[in-house]
């Protein structure tokens, strides 16, 4: 967990913050301008973590799910909603994968 927090923190940028979310999630909050930023910054940070963490199995994977805040949104809850839903699609889509959610929607 040690070298994925190091992974994380090399990667975000000043204003990025990142928690931790029970046992092996975690939540990235990051200012970004649109979607395309969006999807940039979730392949740097897959490829990151696949090509630094090594683990006795071989290479060491994450799967992301990516939201951006929508306007009409009125609670915190509604872009986390969208964002899970991501995680757990690319999740099951196989290692080493992510969603953006509004490619959900």
């Amino acid at each position: 967990m040690a070298d994925l927090a190091s992974i994380l923190r090399f990667e975000m940028r000043r204003n990025d913050q990142v928690f931790r979310f029970g046992g092996e999630e975690f939540v990235a909050l990051l200012e970004l301008d649109g979607t395309e930023d969006l999807e940039a910054a979730t392949e740097r940070l897959r490829k990151a973590v696949r090509s630094s963490l090594r683990g006795p199995g071989g290479r060491i994977t994450i799967s992301l799910g990516a939201a951006m805040l929508r306007e009409q949104e009125k609670t915190w809850h509604d872009w986390f909603s969208r964002a899970d839903a991501a995680l757990y699609r690319a999740k099951s889509a196989g290692r080493d994968s992510y969603v953006i959610a509004d490619d959900l929607f």
